[in-house]
């Protein structure tokens, strides 16, 4: 992607990390880098460590806020690979289409 686009490139995401750890890490691993644009993926670890749809809604609005407050366009990514993301996937899309 940096290459095709000439743009520095980064990707902050931990293997493992729940929308609750990428907002506790969100000023310092993204913010602080001003970014023209973020891409969001979360939903599969939620749902493995049974973060409750309630949480990860809130996490998610918090994050795609944060980043537009920043100035930066976000960009959230469907997580409904699987179909037990399902429930994760309609909240995701929720959040995403009213931010």
């Amino acid at each position: 992607m940096a290459a095709r686009s000439g743009r520095l490139v980064l990707n902050v995401g931990v293997p493992s990390d729940t929308t609750s750890d990428a907002l506790a890490q969100l000023e310092a691993a993204v913010l602080s880098k001003n970014p023209g644009l973020a891409i969001v993926e979360f939903g599969a670890n939620d749902a493995y460590k049974k973060v409750p749809l309630f949480q990860s809604k809130a996490n998610l609005s918090g994050i795609i806020s944060k980043i537009q407050q920043k100035g930066a366009m976000v960009v959230v990514v469907d997580p409904s690979g699987k179909n037990f993301l399902r429930e994760y996937s309609d909240v995701f899309k929720e959040v995403s289409t009213q931010q």
